[in-house]
């Protein structure tokens, strides 16, 4: 998709695109973290089979998400003025920035109208419907829309398709939701009590700031490279974002659904949680690694074949994208233990201090780094981002959870984490360093290095964390998890069989 979107509109419509949804990614700190309120208000009812509770909890969730989406679009809307700030140095975009923007407006507050039902899924820990759902819209979605650009050339087009896209995604969620749970609708009228709405007022007031937080810390990048650096800056750092964050939202998926496990967990087993949680966090580090050292050996050799060698840049920038997808990934276990046991008040100040910290390092490092040259400018946003996480959510969060469910020394944590991160880091320097004097004594053509240095990324780093971690307790937990899964499926096909 992104490839024809470059080839029929260009990079500057790309720059605008990475713009205006980081923009709105901002403008939806108006959700408040209501959806991980209600989630973790499910999990006692769904597992007491109290459908009253549960219905009451969906039609406040309904009600909370109708005035989440009218203080998006007004938000939204409110931002007009200050488009000329944002935008800079972007030629050759026919069509008014200001239409364009209010058309993202729309598609974001429509978003969030039906899509409260998917929270429904998340809890029951069936959340996969929603994914097959999700999966097979995107995969049409794609194809229409690359019709539609190499036909008609228009991001005006684009973008209302998109629109239209979001609405029936929404509204075929609902529907399956309704059919899922039939017994929901017959308690329909179902309503929280005061103390009840004020129980979880208490959680979305820190969840709220969190959220505000985390809008601002993903959505600032973009904002500030391209009012301090030029928009088209965002473009060219996109095509590398839209690797990463594909593979994060990836993983997210994974994270998504262990959190209602967990939940359960913390209800009925509390004492198994620790084990649940290293073999979790062995599993993360398992994938990240493997990602990461992908990133770093593949990344400009991707952009380079599949957008041009115009579009490539350094090394650097590289690098420090791949640390960032690593602390970023690494630290969810923690944050599944953390929702999934309501810590929401705990540490709800936390965030405030890492976008302060993001915020304003990232304009200083992209206004004295940018001065001299502009893509040291975004690289010194991109240090920020990582600056702020070390300062606190990367050592913050892993202690209130050893702290307030563990009961143990943080000092194993890090430990292990550092344990972690230096195997990633050597694996990394180690495959690139193949890749590399491969392709400088062969010299082979483009595609048979990618195809090695693929290659080398899947076997590298995969086998070497078998070897070193084959023996560890860890280890072993994760491949009794397998075992189970794979059991559970092999038991559900018999079944369906007979």
């Amino acid at each position: 998709m992104r490839v024809v979107f470059l080839r029929t509109l260009g990079i500057e419509y790309t720059g605008v695109s990475g713009l205006f949804t980081d923009v709105l990614l901002i403008l939806s700190f108006a959700e408040l973290g209501i959806s991980g309120a209600i989630a973790y208000s499910l999990y006692k009812p769904i597992a007491e089979k109290n459908t009253a509770r549960v219905a009451a909890l969906m039609n406040f969730y309904k009600s909370a998400y109708r005035i989440v989406a009218a203080v998006v679009m007004v938000g939204g809307l409110c931002f007009i003025p200050f488009l000329g700030y944002v935008v800079k140095d972007v030629p050759d975009i026919k069509e008014n920035i200001i239409l364009l923007y209010v058309l993202y407006v729309i598609n974001s507050a429509v978003s969030y109208l039906f899509i409260y039902k998917s929270t429904l899924f998340t809890a029951n820990q069936e959340h996969h419907f929603v994914s097959w759902i999700q999966i097979a819209i995107s995969v049409i979605r794609s194809v229409v829309e690359c019709i539609l650009l190499f036909v008609f050339r228009n991001f005006l087009v684009y973008l209302i398709f998109g629109i239209l896209v979001t609405c029936l995604q929404n509204v075929l969620i609902s529907i399956f939701a309704d059919k899922r749970y039939p017994e929901l609708k017959t308690k329909s009228r179902e309503k929280l009590s005061k103390e009840d709405r004020k129980y979880i007022f208490k959680d979305v007031r820190a969840l709220m700031i969190y959220k505000i937080c985390n809008s601002l810390l993903f959505g600032c990048d973009s904002v500030i490279i391209s009012s301090v650096i030029g928009t088209g800056w965002v473009g060219y750092l996109s095509n590398y974002t839209l690797v990463t964050s594909k593979i994060s939202n990836l993983t997210n998926q994974f994270y998504s659904s262990c959190t209602p496990s967990i939940g359960n967990l913390a209800a009925t087993d509390n004492d198994r949680q620790y084990s649940t949680f290293k073999v979790l966090q062995f599993t993360a580090f398992w994938f990240t690694t493997f990602c990461a050292v992908s990133f770093v050996v593949m990344l400009n050799p991707f952009v380079e074949l599949v957008f041009g060698p115009q579009y490539v840049c350094s090394m650097v920038l590289v690098i420090v994208l791949s640390t960032h997808y690593y602390m970023t990934s690494l630290i969810q276990p923690v944050t599944s233990f953390r929702d999934a046991n309501g810590l929401f008040v705990q540490g709800k100040y936390r965030p405030v201090f890492m976008c302060i910290i993001n915020i304003g390092l990232s304009i200083v490092l992209a206004l004295v780094w940018g001065r001299s040259d502009a893509q040291w400018g975004v690289i010194g946003v991109k240090i920020a981002t990582i600056v702020s996480q070390l300062c606190t959510l990367q050592w913050f969060d892993p202690y209130l959870i050893y702290k307030n469910i563990f009961k143990k020394s943080l000092f194993k944590y890090f430990k292990k984490t550092l344990l972690y991160f230096t195997t990633a880091a050597v694996l990394a320097a180690a495959t690139w360093g193949l890749g590399h004097l491969i392709e400088t004594v062969f010299s082979p053509g483009t595609y048979v290095i990618f195809a090695i240095k693929l290659l080398l990324c899947i076997i590298v780093p995969n086998v070497s964390i078998f070897l070193l971690f084959r023996k560890t307790p860890e280890f072993a937990g994760f491949m009794e998890t397998l075992k189970n899964i794979f059991a559970k499926k092999k038991a559900k096909k018999a079944a369906a069989k007979a």
